[in-house]
């Protein structure tokens, strides 16, 4: 069983549509402009804003899935960055995955404010 991590922002962003993807079995996004507002003003006051949930994964344990449970897990990226993967190679492309179970709301609220997609 896996302890809780404390990790910045900042750092959790960066990450955000390389090792962190969603599952497709995540909702689409649907804040509106008033909750990431509260959101900031809540990071702001210095107030929690929750945890986040990942399921860390590895190639070989999606590779596993797959086989023996014969379940193919999608991912895709948070939001419409202008990168050039396509989420067909992002299912490929890494050797590890953490997959957001929850706070995909916080998170792509996040990204669109502090990378402005």
């Amino acid at each position: 069983m896996r302890e809780y991590q404390r990790e910045t922002i900042s750092k959790i962003v960066s990450l955000i549509n390389k090792n962190i993807l969603l599952p497709d079995i995540q909702r689409s996004f649907v804040w509106k402009e008033d909750q990431i507002y509260k959101l900031f003003d809540s990071l702001m006051r210095g107030y929690p804003i929750s945890t986040f949930l990942f399921w860390s994964l590895t190639k070989e344990d999606l590779e596993k899935i797959q086989k023996e449970i014969k379940i193919n897990i999608r991912m895709y990226k948070f939001v419409d960055s202008n990168d050039k993967d396509s989420d067909e190679e992002l299912n490929r492309a890494r050797d590890d995955y953490k997959l957001v179970l929850d706070g995909q709301q916080r998170l792509t609220s996040l990204f669109i404010a502090l990378k402005g997609c």
